[in-house]
């Protein structure tokens, strides 16, 4: 049985609203910019083992490198075809680009 979590991280406690990532079952929700600074606190304070089948990106304003690793190796990581709700162009386009968006199923959310 699947044990249900929550896990959030935000930029910092003086930009709490510049971006956060946030796992609640097996929904990953990305908000803001999902940029170095951001993936790093998440990879500090997430646990290991994270598998999602769905990521929510619909209110990502920015998507750096270190989101488009974030996003493949959760991909890999999960044993089904992730789907990938978002119509922003700044997910979209990297994905597309790097040829990473072959590993989700993309809908518009």
């Amino acid at each position: 049985m699947a044990v249900h979590r929550t896990v959030r991280v935000q930029h910092s406690a003086t930009h709490p609203d510049r971006g956060a990532i946030t796992l609640d079952g097996d929904t990953l929700t990305l908000v803001g910019e999902v940029d170095h600074g951001l993936v790093a606190r998440w990879t500090a304070e997430a646990p290991a083992d994270v598998t999602a089948t769905t990521v929510d990106a619909r209110a990502v304003t920015f998507l750096g490198s270190a989101g488009l690793a974030l996003l493949a190796g959760l991909a890999r990581a999960t044993p089904s075809r992730v789907v990938l709700l978002t119509e922003q162009r700044v997910v979209t386009r990297p994905l597309t680009v790097t040829g990473l968006d072959a590993l989700f199923e993309i809908r518009p959310g």
